[in-house]
């Protein structure tokens, strides 16, 4: 049972709170004081401020080699699709101007030939190779 009316008592338990929380923090502000005894802040100067230069990520690895051949093409009107044989996994693809493979865009299929493209830069030509 406390002497306290019900709405003093957290009045109460906030004023010691504070009162044991500001003491503390008198401590440790009267163990580090603001100023060192030859008066300065301890602040460094600008000019002899040492800052080291950021590092530079490393450009991202090369893609590996496009590993495709070409084994044949369909023109139907204003359809182009390449069948592209992935050389990696062995798997059979057959892809329309503008479609995407491992990276690359499928940019032109054209009669003997299909050009690839990688950002813009790359070109990649998969040519038909003619059976003997």
């Amino acid at each position: 049972m406390s002497l306290l009316p019900p709405g003093w008592r957290l009045t109460a338990l906030l004023a010691i709170g504070c009162a044991v929380l500001g003491g503390l923090v008198a401590v440790q502000w009267r163990e580090r004081p603001m100023l060192d005894p030859e008066g300065s802040t301890g602040a460094v100067p600008p000019d002899r401020v040492e800052t080291s230069p950021k590092p530079v990520a490393p450009p991202p690895p090369p893609p590996p080699p496009l590993r495709a051949r070409l084994e044949g093409v369909a023109l139907v009107g204003d359809a182009r699709v390449a069948v592209i044989r992935d050389l990696n996994t062995n798997e059979g693809l057959r892809l329309s101007e503008g479609m995407q493979f491992k990276g690359w865009t499928v940019d032109a299929v054209e009669p003997d030939r299909a050009l690839l493209k990688r950002n813009d830069r790359q070109v990649h030509e998969l040519k038909l190779e003619q059976k003997k």
